[in-house]
């Protein structure tokens, strides 16, 4: 009898087909290619910024009296990104060497990022003019690692990424090709 019921288990295993012992036919998408900032991360870091700008405020407040502050707010020029007024930025995918101490005008032309870093002088700056969005690849050597107390809060980054500060933005990055997931823009901007 319990050689019968053997049989009959493995003939109706057989007859359900191959797929019986497969796993469902149902494939998840590469968390990398769906990987965006959440809204968690979002709020720890514009939390984060927003506490560093508090700092600083109430260290200038502190030092330098009232004044400061007012004068500094005041001689904020409307328009004006990363310190670039307007018309002067690269172009998204380029960079350009902002020179101290010279005009807009006289700056030096934007060009791709490597070249441009290569060519500048140590006093320069290096100002990126953007990503087209998502898919274009951050240019080698542009970006900051996050600083470790904020990275101490974020929940982990997906695998194979890394977030960078770049100018006033924070990019989420896949490792390697250093293609650009996602952008948190103007965390950094004063207000």
């Amino acid at each position: 009898m319990m050689s019968r019921i053997a049989i009959l288990a493995v003939m109706m295993l057989a007859a359900s087909g191959p797929g019986w012992a497969q796993t469902s036919s149902v494939t998840q998408s590469d968390p990398v290619i769906d990987a965006i900032f959440d809204e968690i991360e979002k709020r720890v870091i514009e939390e984060y910024f927003e506490g560093q700008r508090a700092k600083a405020g109430d260290d200038d407040d502190s030092s330098q009296g009232q004044g400061k502050k007012r004068r500094k707010a005041k001689g904020r020029k409307q328009g004006w990104v990363q310190g670039i007024p307007p018309g002067h930025l690269p172009p998204p995918g380029l960079c350009r060497a902002w020179l101290p101490d010279t005009p807009p005008g006289h700056q030096p032309p934007p060009g791709p990022c490597a070249e441009v870093k290569l060519g500048m002088p140590a006093d320069a700056r290096l100002v990126y003019g953007g990503s087209k969005g998502r898919g274009d690849a951050l240019p080698a050597g542009l970006g900051e690692p996050m600083p470790p107390d904020l990275i101490d809060e974020l929940p982990l980054p997906y695998p194979d990424t890394e977030r960078l500060l770049v100018d006033d933005d924070i990019y989420l990055v896949r490792l390697g090709t250093r293609v650009i997931l996602d952008v948190i823009e103007g965390v950094l901007k004063e207000e």
